[in-house]
């Protein structure tokens, strides 16, 4: 018995060691891809048949290939969208940034304590659940969706392109997300 405990201590210890090169990979991905989103046109998708639009890092508004000329409140309405979209991707990748530092030990640990259960996998899984149902996630969807309302009600060209409701904010709130 001993010596089996003994294995998988090791053997888990081989495993940490090797994804800990893994976890810095995948941290500095999430960082790269984190900025490379605020540096880009935010991508908006209709449904199947519309073209996809494309709100620029200045509020501009590209509609499949054409420029959409905006005045200043409807720019100002589309930066202030993006910006929220944005919150909410960065909300996300730094909850997952840190989730990655922290789970992958977490489950290791999770692994040699629980004994080959799948203890260890059920902490990593409500550990997801929790990022995903956060405050700080909760809040950046509200505002995302209160910036849409705005947003579509300067180019209401745009409703066809809005997808959260309040209902995706109080499920948020109440876990069901």
């Amino acid at each position: 018995m001993q010596g089996r405990v003994t294995r998988r201590v090791l053997g888990t210890m081989l495993v940490a060691l090797t994804l800990t090169g893994c976890m810095n990979d995948a941290r500095r991905e999430i960082e790269a891809d984190r900025v490379k989103a605020h540096a880009e046109p935010l991508d908006l998708n209709g449904p199947e048949g519309t073209p996809v639009a494309h709100i620029g890092t200045d509020g501009n508004l590209v509609v499949g290939d054409k420029a959409v000329a905006l005045d200043a409140a409807q720019q100002a309405a589309t930066l202030a969208y993006r910006e929220a979209a944005l919150k909410v991707v960065d909300v996300s990748m730094i909850g997952a940034e840190k989730y990655v530092r922290t789970a992958v030990p977490r489950f290791l640990f999770d692994s040699v304590l629980h004994m080959g259960t799948d203890g260890g996998a059920r902490s990593m899984e409500k550990g997801a659940e929790r990022m995903v149902r956060s405050p700080r996630f909760c809040d950046a969807l509200d505002n995302l969706r209160q910036k849409q309302g705005a947003m579509v009600a300067e180019v209401p060209q745009l409703r066809a392109y809005t997808r959260v409701k309040a209902a995706d904010v109080e499920d948020c709130r109440k876990g069901r997300l």
